[in-house]
């Protein structure tokens, strides 16, 4: 009995989530890196015992987040790290499901709080707003979801480098649109 499937790194999308509908035994099942949307989300519905999915680096926004939390199984773990998941859906969602363990990162987020953090500052849109606003301190970064549109890093010292390497994966153009640097 298969009690463990991972997909990661594979090229499974929405439609190749429906052949693991009659794969009752699954209670793991990571998705890490496919192109796995909300859309695909509704062919798990079916797996009894799922207790453990990553999402991490997917398409999955808020709305199937909140899918998720419909889903008829004793959720342990859930892994949105680089989904595209806001800040305040993964909060809603860790007071809905209390003990379970929920990892969370967006990259809009981990970019803007990268810069900030190292005194630069950032122009956000938030998700379905049409103008875009500065941001100059952490405390001021929206809980809904945005993107980062523009950054400033002038006078800014580099510290460590890796803390900016979240910038070079703003490039999806369907969630992220970073313009200028």
């Amino acid at each position: 009995e298969l009690q463990t499937l991972s997909l990661s790194g594979t090229q499974v999308g929405d439609a190749g989530l429906v052949h693991l509908k009659n794969l009752k035994t699954i209670g793991n099942l990571d998705l890490q890196g496919t192109k796995v949307s909300d859309a695909g989300l509704v062919h798990l519905k079916g797996l009894p015992i799922l207790y453990s999915l990553s999402v991490m680096d997917t398409r999955v926004t808020d709305a199937g987040l909140v899918a998720l939390l419909d889903f008829p199984v004793a959720w342990q773990t859930l892994d949105l790290r680089d989904a595209r998941v806001s800040a305040k859906a993964c909060a809603d969602a860790k007071a809905a499901l209390p003990g379970v363990q929920i990892h969370w990162s967006e990259r809009n987020q981990t970019a803007a709080r990268a810069v900030l953090a190292a005194g630069g500052s950032a122009h956000i849109r938030v998700k379905d707003k049409a103008e875009e606003q500065p941001v100059k301190a952490e405390a001021d970064l929206p809980t809904a979801y945005f993107q980062v549109t523009r950054v400033n890093l002038a006078g800014v010292k580099l510290v460590d480098q890796y803390d900016f390497q979240a910038l070079g994966r703003l490039h999806d153009p369907d969630f992220d649109a970073l313009q200028a640097i």
